[in-house]
């Protein structure tokens, strides 16, 4: 549900809606048990809805299955079947390029974190 407006344009998404559903998600859902794909997939969505602080702290969540090692592997722990989750990696750098592209014009004079410096070049935009 939060996928619909993090991965996708959005026009045709009502985002007083949306945040109210992330957090509903961020208050309920047990966090420690999502995949590590929901963490960078609920940031865009957080991104997308100008809620940049909550962005960055998706991303930066400490849980288990948000866990990545020096090799950029995120296993799902605490299973040792998984060591390696492929779609939250993947996630990750969709996530981190959507902020790192300003895409949506969502960085704007509101953010006041000083220690945040950004800069990217030929990534292609989502749509």
């Amino acid at each position: 549900m939060l996928f619909a407006l993090g991965m996708l344009p959005g026009s045709s998404i009502d985002k007083t809606i949306m945040s109210d559903t992330l957090d509903m998600v961020l208050k309920t859902w047990d966090l420690e048990s999502l995949w590590g794909w929901d963490f960078p997939a609920m940031a865009m969505t957080a991104f997308r809805l100008g809620r940049k602080k909550d962005a960055i702290d998706l991303l930066l969540m400490e849980t288990p299955k948000n866990t990545f090692r020096a090799n950029g592997h995120n296993p799902q722990l605490p299973r040792t079947d998984l060591p390696v989750y492929l779609p939250g990696n993947g996630a990750l750098l969709l996530a981190i390029s959507l902020i790192a592209q300003d895409w949506d014009n969502a960085w704007d004079s509101a953010w006041d974190d000083e220690d945040w410096k950004m800069q990217a070049e030929g990534l292609l935009p989502i749509p």
